[in-house]
């Protein structure tokens, strides 16, 4: 049950910090499309 319950934790762990990885990709690429976009307007 223990051992459950810290690979539940670990999966959880890993499965929070590849979001915050995806999400600062996804900021990244929204910024970069968005600011050239800009200078032209």
């Amino acid at each position: 049950m223990f051992y459950f319950t810290g690979l539940l934790l670990f999966l959880c762990h890993k499965f929070v910090e590849y979001r915050r990885q995806y999400y600062s990709v996804a900021t990244q690429c929204i910024l970069s499309y968005e600011i050239p976009n800009k200078s032209q307007i």
